[in-house]
């Protein structure tokens, strides 16, 4: 009591060892009134009792039979009788101490204090033990990851109030296809005869609580019939089934985290995230803090207080926000325990990989970027980006007549090339690409980037990368890929001119997908507004191989995006925390079906000893063992002579000793039994091939009297024939037993 911390007052139950002898039983209670009395002198307040008087003592079993005996009066909030009751131990006193002995089932009412059970258990070897049951919370506390991967318990008011989320990932995993096809149909008639079970919490149960195996299957849905439904669609082999399965061939791939760039920011991006995600809420309001003194304007206000784009189409705050956003994406996948092996950003998604790489701090990312979009909104409105579906060599030709005025600004794949320039002069080649059959799309924005327009603000900027403290970076820390070469970084990353040649581009985004699929990464989750390099990155891999993962969509919800990837990087072997994954909201476990075992027989059946052949009207049976040592061989030794005997009709049998080199005691006791066998049959036994060795130990035991001996199978075939009088046994029925 004094570890945990409680007050004697406050146990309502005692589950005492109860040795039931003269002088166990009150030598156990004077220790624990003894106990009590340190903290109140209050009598009869506490029921006591021992499960022993339902079943007895269950020797090494006694301890956690108490202990689950107290923890299911503290789940049902019952006081169990101890039965057979009749009087106490004239040397206890119950009436003076603070315990009775309850004898009827009761209600276990309370005064508002959590109910607490105590359990004692004695050790023969001295070894004495006591525990206090607290009971569990009432369902008003949630669970929050741990590092550790364990659970912790925290009340409501200390977690930030956030929405209910309405959808909920289901993932099942089995070692066999048949496994997994069994599972999804026992979870099909789980949903049929349990309606009315809170989806998140089977969820959070099988999700958390299950082994992860290499057959998964995953399915995001809002509600138990559409969960339900998309099973057994699955089950019936349905094509379009909105379930996603995998088989895992390695476990935890490498993940590549990519970071979009300008131009992918929309009023209300990551809305639903920032209502329902504590992590990606507490990421964004750092942020927003860090920026008041670099804003004139909250950037909660920037990103979901208007209604419209106009805030998010000035550099000034499109710049801050999206990295912002994307800096709390990071995180929050992070948080849901999936780590990224490798970094490439796109323009401004390369702030936050190098962020995240440690280049730079937070604090010193938000001014970069801050500055970055200031000095951007100072350039001339006279600029314009565009997509050109064309290889950047055909592209580079086709600007020689434009070589002053538009210039390449980013190699995104093998025909995905954009360029930067001047207004005019753009709208001038796209009307001539379009004559030639080139496909071009323009790009949001007033202002040329990546490309020698941006030096009028160049040098200004390099002053303030100046200021930055960077860190020494640490290649072997994690993979960051430079946008300005498309190769690994280096030194040269963490310093003021690499950043200011990055304004000026050009941008090398598929060189760097490209060395990433030479190391073999294959799974991609896009860390941004909207899946644009996803597409772009999957051109440049061989065969379009590869996972590649939205963290949002437009137009679509941003938990069911999130889930829904989630989910598919479970079926590719990556294993997300779905504690984490469901962190702020109220989750209980629940009982769901247990794994479907594929029964199989692995019993290895002993190798025979005997070896039997028919020689005429002889039975030859050889030992075709080395050593007639161990009890196993020689039982398994008689279960196959009797089982011969008992099936075949030779009133001559031949017991062969030719391999057998050493025999116990046990081994002659063996030949006995089998000789009694042998005349409950009538059959004639002869014995040959035994080793000198042995025919001494028959000699020095009488053996010799007993069995008729030869020198080998030969001889003593021609005996037995000489012999004659061959004659049909009598049956007897078949019994292999070891007597």
């Amino acid at each position: 009591m004094a570890v945990a911390e409680v007050e004697p007052r406050s146990i309502g139950l005692i589950e005492a060892h109860g040795t039931a002898t003269s002088m166990g039983d009150p030598v156990e209670i004077f220790g624990l009134k003894k106990a009590f009395r340190r903290g109140t002198r209050d009598k009869q307040f506490c029921a006591i009792g021992s499960v022993k008087s339902n079943f007895g003592h269950l020797e090494a079993a006694a301890g956690i039979v108490s202990l689950i005996k107290a923890a299911l009066a503290l789940e049902h909030k019952k006081l169990p009788p101890s039965i057979n009751y009749r009087r106490s131990n004239p040397a206890i006193n119950f009436p003076e101490s603070p315990f009775f002995v309850n004898t009827e089932c009761r209600e276990w009412e309370s005064d508002g204090r959590p109910r607490r059970a105590a359990v004692n258990s004695l050790g023969i070897g001295g070894t004495n033990a006591h525990v206090i049951l607290e009971e569990a919370p009432q369902c008003n506390c949630m669970f929050s990851g741990l590092r550790n991967g364990g659970h912790e318990r925290a009340d409501r008011a200390d977690v930030p109030s956030v929405a209910k989320p309405s959808m909920h990932a289901l993932t099942l995993s089995a070692k066999t296809p048949t496994a997994l096809h069994e599972l999804v149909g026992k979870y099909v008639e789980y949903f049929d005869a349990n309606r009315d079970v809170n989806l998140g919490d089977v969820c959070f149960t099988a999700n958390a609580g299950r082994g992860r195996f290499q057959h998964r299957l995953a399915v995001v849905a809002r509600s138990i019939d559409e969960t339900r439904q998309r099973l057994n669609d699955w089950l019936q082999g349905d094509s379009t089934s909105a379930c996603w399965q995998g088989i895992v061939e390695s476990a935890n791939p490498q993940v590549v985290f990519l970071f979009t760039g300008e131009g992918s920011q929309y009023a209300g991006m990551g809305r639903e995230l920032y209502d329902t995600q504590p992590v990606f809420r507490k990421t964004i309001d750092r942020c927003g803090a860090i920026l008041e003194k670099h804003l004139d304007r909250p950037l909660l206000s920037i990103l979901y207080e208007s209604a419209d784009d106009a805030p998010l189409e000035r550099a000034v705050y499109s710049q801050p926000a999206l990295f912002a956003l994307e800096y709390a994406l990071a995180q929050l996948w992070k948080s849901c325990g999936v780590e990224p092996a490798a970094l490439v950003g796109h323009g401004l998604g390369e702030y936050v990989a190098a962020c995240l790489a440690g280049v730079f701090s937070l604090d010193d990312a938000l001014e970069l970027v801050a500055a970055r979009g200031k000095l951007i909104e100072t350039l001339p409105s006279d600029g314009r980006m565009m997509a050109v579906l064309a290889d950047p060599v055909r592209v580079a030709k086709l600007l020689q007549p434009y070589a002053n005025d538009v210039w390449v600004a980013a190699l995104n794949g093998p025909r995905q090339t954009v360029v930067s320039g001047r207004a005019g002069t753009v709208e001038s080649l796209a009307a001539q690409l379009s004559e030639e059959g080139i496909r071009t799309r323009p790009l949001p924005g007033k202002r040329a980037l990546y490309c020698p327009l941006i030096e009028p603000i160049a040098d200004e900027y390099r002053r303030v990368c100046e200021k930055v403290v960077f860190q020494k970076f640490h290649k072997s820390r994690i993979r960051l890929i430079s946008g300005l070469s498309g190769r690994p970084a280096d030194d040269e990353i963490a310093s003021a001119d690499y950043w200011r040649r990055h304004l000026s581009g050009p941008i090398h985004f598929a060189e760097g997908v490209a060395a990433l699929d030479k190391q073999d990464y294959r799974v991609f989750v896009e860390i941004g507004p909207r899946p644009i390099l996803s597409g772009l990155g999957r051109r440049s891999m061989q065969q379009w191989a590869g996972l590649w993962l939205p963290s949002l969509k437009p137009g679509q919800s941003d938990r069911r995006v999130l889930l829904s990837s989630a989910a598919r990087l479970f079926t590719r072997g990556v294993n997300p925390d779905w504690v984490g994954v469901d962190r702020g909201s109220s989750r209980r476990r629940v009982v769901l079906p247990t794994y479907p075992f594929q029964r199989k027989r692995y019993w290895v059946e002993p190798m025979a000893v005997i070896k039997q052949q028919l020689k005429g009207e002889v039975r030859l049976l050889a030992i075709d063992a080395v050593r007639l040592v161990d009890v196993e061989t020689i039982d398994q030794c008689y279960r196959e002579i009797a089982a011969i005997l008992d099936k075949s009709e030779e009133s001559h049998v031949l017991l062969d000793f030719g391999r057998v080199g050493f025999m116990s005691s046990m081994a002659l006791g063996m030949l006995i039994r089998v000789n009694k066998r042998c005349k409950e049959y009538k059959v004639s036994l002869k014995l040959c091939g035994i080793a000198a060795e042995i025919q001494q130990v028959f000699k020095i035991t009488g053996m010799d009297k007993i069995f008729d001996i030869r020198a080998d199978a030969d001889s003593a075939i021609a005996a037995m024939k000489e012999t004659g009088g061959m004659f049909f046994r009598k049956k007897k029925p078949a019994s292999y037993e070891v007597s």
